[in-house]
């Protein structure tokens, strides 16, 4: 095929690209930086500085949800380009996150899959910064025997796979 644009804008590798619309997508990298990207025109239209590398990025709704320093989720608001919530993650070193309507959904290096209910996430003053092993209930299953590398949804199953070379397939609890 034919190039039709060059993207530049990262210091270091880029870890996550997520579409967001017609003529707007995004990117996130080690460098620390959540960039936003007109696909008409191939320029960068905002550029967000994180605290740390971002290891991981996923989309729901009008938020994205970044994993940074496998300790550290920041969730930001897609329209008003802001951070609406940052969590610590001090107990466990996050290898993969999954975010639904109901859950947010973590893999640690230990080989576990954790869930908490999204409702936990929030709190009324959405920049304070919470531990959720601190402040929520979270439930634990043993799901591999290596690092969760990548979580997805089709809202009925979570599809897990892992650096043990398997795929495990999770019925979604929708209560």
């Amino acid at each position: 095929g034919t190039l039709i644009y060059h993207f530049e804008g990262h210091d270091d590798k880029i870890t996550g690209m997520l579409w967001l619309g017609p003529d707007t997508f995004c990117t996130a990298s080690f460098d620390s930086t959540v960039i936003f990207w007109d696909a008409l025109n191939g320029v960068s239209t905002c550029v967000m500085k994180l605290q740390h590398e971002i290891n991981q990025m996923m989309k729901l709704d009008d938020r994205l949800y970044c994993l940074c320093n496998y300790k550290e989720l920041n969730v930001i608001n897609i329209p008003k380009k802001e951070i609406e919530l940052r969590i610590e993650f001090s107990e466990h070193t996050i290898t993969s996150i999954l975010a639904t309507r109901n859950w947010f959904l973590f893999g640690d290096s230990y080989s576990h899959l954790y869930s908490i209910k999204q409702e936990d996430l929030w709190v009324s003053s959405p920049k304070l910064e919470r531990r959720p092993e601190e402040q929520s209930e979270e439930e634990e299953h043993l799901g591999h025997e290596g690092w969760i590398i990548k979580m997805f949804t089709d809202d009925k199953f979570i599809y897990t796979c892992s650096d043990d070379k398997t795929i495990k397939i999770w019925l979604v609890d929708t209560s």
